[in-house]
């Protein structure tokens, strides 16, 4: 598996292997990165810089703070971009997320399912 999408290892480390703890955790960071990136696609309808760095910095941080390095690395590109005000690649790197994201809920998904 690749840590960078769930750093797993990480989790069960810092929980002392407290799996229904690890789980919840997950689900919790799964709902609230989804508010974020909801956000995110409002703030780009509405080419809203300022909400979009905004969005960004709340996934970016709540991706960490899991050991999701990929949904972290691209939402700290698209935070730099629309703190920097540029536009290019932020669409791009909107999808890149979009992605990530979708692999890193199955990654969650399949834990939970797992420890059931």
């Amino acid at each position: 598996m690749d840590d960078d999408v769930l750093d797993l290892a990480r989790l069960v480390d810092a929980y002392d292997n407290d799996a229904p703890s690890i789980a919840h955790l997950l689900m919790l960071a799964r709902r609230t990165e989804r508010r974020y990136i909801r956000a995110l696609r409002d703030a780009i309808e509405h080419a809203d810089l300022v909400a979009i760095a905004r969005a960004a910095h709340s996934i970016k941080g709540s991706a960490s703070n899991i050991g999701a390095g990929k949904v972290s690395s691209v939402a700290a590109r698209i935070e730099e971009g629309a703190r920097s005000g540029i536009w290019d690649g932020i669409a791009e790197a909107a999808a890149e997320l979009d992605g990530d994201y979708a692999e890193l809920s199955r990654r969650i998904s399949d834990y939970a399912a797992k420890i059931a």
